[in-house]
């Protein structure tokens, strides 16, 4: 579980009772111990609920709650199931399971940032073949087609089209356009 906002998590992956997008919420008693004391929930199933899937109670018997702490911050959760003999997670177990959880916070937050690291140097490539564009060039047919395939390539849309406002009538035609939507791709674009 990946957090959303206060007291929300969003599922990433897993099996179809927790499907991707479904949403863990915590209350009370485990918003305590996860979000403020950074300490492991284990779940009774019974008294007040305070854990919820979707809105439906998820806190059953069995289930362990530990946060993904990364920098004071809980970032995610992991919830382990009680295995089949039925027993409590012993004292070296638990904290081989706190182990886990924290070299995960630390393997998911350097995945983070490798990405937006990625992103920000794709980002600066782009801007770096634009300026060359327009340097190397005075065309504007071209400078504006190297911007409209930048502009699919880096914002990962399917078609991008430049408009250039005609000053006479102040209508805009369509100057450069890369890329392809379908006519059935664009309905959810303008409803």
């Amino acid at each position: 579980f990946r957090y959303q906002e206060e007291g929300i998590f969003v599922c990433e992956e897993g099996d179809p009772e927790f499907a991707r997008g479904a949403k863990l919420s915590l209350e009370g008693r485990a918003e305590t111990v996860l979000l403020k004391e950074k300490g492991v929930l284990e779940c009774d199933g019974g008294g007040e609920p305070y854990v919820f899937l979707n809105g439906s109670r998820a806190d059953n018997a069995g289930r362990l709650f530990l946060p993904l702490v990364t920098r004071g911050r809980t970032t995610g959760l992991v919830m382990l199931e009680r295995g089949h003999d039925g027993g409590r997670l012993d004292r070296d177990r638990l904290n081989i399971a706190r182990r886990f959880t924290c070299r995960l916070a630390v393997a998911l937050e350097n995945a983070s940032l490798h990405a937006r690291e990625q992103r920000k140097i794709r980002e600066t490539v782009a801007l770096l073949e634009l300026t060359r564009a327009i340097n190397s060039t005075l065309d504007l047919e071209e400078i504006l087609g190297r911007v409209a395939r930048m502009s699919v390539d880096l914002c990962g849309v399917a078609e991008c089209v430049v408009y250039i406002k005609d000053t006479r009538d102040g209508h805009f035609f369509p100057g450069a356009r890369y890329g392809f939507v379908g006519v059935s791709d664009v309905s959810p674009w303008l409803s």
